[in-house]
């Protein structure tokens, strides 16, 4: 199994194990049960988003598309990717 991503809390970790899914990529998130004994605490690197070996290199693609995706959104965007302006 690899760490692919550090999140920042666990709703963080969620979405992205959730597009990676979304995709047909298993994906996990290792920690989350820390985080309760730190109660409301920001507590840094307990969080991941991993994926097996075999997925490695596909997850990493999946992601840095999403990133060059929310990069090129305009300014306003709908961040679902539908890239709708609001209004």
């Amino acid at each position: 199994m690899q760490v692919i991503y550090q999140a920042e809390h666990l709703i963080d970790a969620h979405l992205l194990r959730g597009r990676l899914e979304a995709v047909g990529i298993p994906a996990w998130v290792r920690g989350e049960w820390l985080t309760g004994a730190m109660g409301e605490l920001p507590v840094q690197g307990l969080l991941a988003v991993c994926v097996e070996d075999r997925d490695l290199d596909a997850a990493l693609r999946w992601i840095r598309r999403w990133q060059e995706e929310d990069a090129a959104a305009p300014e306003g965007a709908d961040p679902t990717g539908e890239h709708w302006l609001r209004a």
